[in-house]
């Protein structure tokens, strides 16, 4: 590695430990946030849940729409676009804040629809450049790294119960760190990306036949994870009584636990050299959803989770950050705007198929419905994505 490949990966990382540091404060604490905001002036459990997801699926409607025109605006630097995205997500839970406040009360569910759209347009907008990412940090750095993000959660409950006003100190103070992180952005090398397709034959693409399979598991991807970054959390904060504290400590302690047995998976996986078996990928995929089906304790959601992460091919900052991004964040090639538009769609769908169940069925049976229909697109996914695998040799 060159000295000067080496300078801009670290200022990269320096930005990315602050950008995620903001996120891991607050990401999974923002939806319980607009969940109890909308629980405040309806006073139904179904009412506060059909909100949540609205807000959710206008964030979106924003990536689905906004992608392609953020992909071919790469060909002028990926330095911008970094920047605009750092600074709307500084918005996006500047504006929660705020609203959370009162500030944005009338109309009232304006902050919220704001919100949405404005974490939407960091989605769409930021990209990670492959080449500095891919360069990776050494196992000790990315290990201490990953350890202060899991510890974040707990953090953030413990702030919740314990300070004045905490509400709005975690959330402005989330945007601060984010605003920060904007600063070493302006001292990396700005590189620019090709797009080569128009806005309208992008979308094309996800029909033609060549891409079917690329496109579907990005959908069912996007399916499972609007359940892993939405709906699961608002359950296990229901399940714990709707306790800040003990939600965040299940966050964190999960997080380590996974930081712990992760290697020690892999290590098993090559052993018994099952890495590569498709029957054992599905099986792993559906039975965590099913663990999270049949817990009722924050013991039996520690072990669920671990369980579920330890085997998932993102890292803990990515589930910390509640940040599941097609290849990682990073802008390769047309193929990850594809797989970003098409997980885009998967969430609006499963936003669509819950929103729709809470309009006949109590919210108990509509959440246990959505982490079968999880278990079920994850056995899929897994089968699609050992399919690519296999055709990409």
């Amino acid at each position: 590695m060159t000295p000067e490949l080496r300078s801009q990966q670290r200022i990269l990382h320096t930005h990315r430990i602050l950008l995620r540091a903001g996120f891991s404060l607050v990401s999974t604490f923002a939806w319980i946030f607009v969940f109890v905001f909308a629980l405040t002036f309806s006073g139904s459990i179904a009412s506060a849940f059909f909100v949540s997801l609205v807000v959710y699926a206008l964030s979106q409607i924003v990536v689905i729409i906004a992608t392609p025109l953020s992909a071919a605006h790469l060909r002028h630097g990926l330095r911008r676009s970094m920047v605009f995205g750092a600074l709307l997500s500084a918005l996006a839970f500047a504006a929660l804040g705020a609203t959370m406040a009162g500030y944005f009360a009338s109309p009232l569910g304006w902050g919220l629809a704001l919100f949405g759209i404005l974490l939407g347009s960091y989605r769409a907008l930021y990209w990670i450049p492959y080449r500095l990412q891919s360069a990776g940090q050494s196992k000790k750095t990315a290990l201490y790294y990953e350890i202060l993000l899991a510890l974040l959660p707990a953090f953030a409950g413990v702030t919740l119960i314990s300070v004045n006003l905490s509400v709005f100190r975690l959330l402005f103070g989330a945007a601060g760190l984010m605003l920060l992180s904007v600063i070493p952005i302006f001292f990396l090398e700005d590189l620019g990306e090709p797009f080569r397709w128009g806005y309208v034959e992008t979308f094309t693409k996800l029909f033609e036949e060549r891409y079917q399979t690329l496109a579907l598991r990005s959908v069912l991807w996007g399916m499972e994870s609007v359940t892993l970054m939405l709906l699961w959390p608002l359950t296990v904060f229901l399940i714990v009584g709707r306790s800040y504290f003990v939600f965040g400590l299940i966050m964190s302690v999960s997080l380590l636990v996974l930081l712990a047995l992760r290697k020690t998976y892999r290590d098993a996986l090559r052993i018994w050299d099952v890495r590569d078996s498709m029957p054992l990928e599905i099986a792993v995929a559906v039975s965590g959803w099913i663990l999270r089906l049949i817990a009722g304790s924050p013991l039996m959601i520690v072990v669920a989770d671990s369980y579920s992460f330890v085997s998932a091919p993102a890292s803990v900052a990515e589930f910390v950050s509640r940040e599941h991004a097609a290849d990682g964040g990073s802008y390769i090639d047309e193929y990850t705007a594809l797989q970003e538009i098409g997980m885009g769609l998967g969430r609006l769908l499963m936003c669509v198929f819950a929103g729709a169940l809470l309009f006949t069925m109590p919210v108990s049976v509509v959440l246990a419905l959505s982490l079968i229909v999880a278990a079920v697109v994850a056995g899929a996914a897994a089968y699609f994505s050992h399919k690519i695998r296999l055709e990409a040799y």
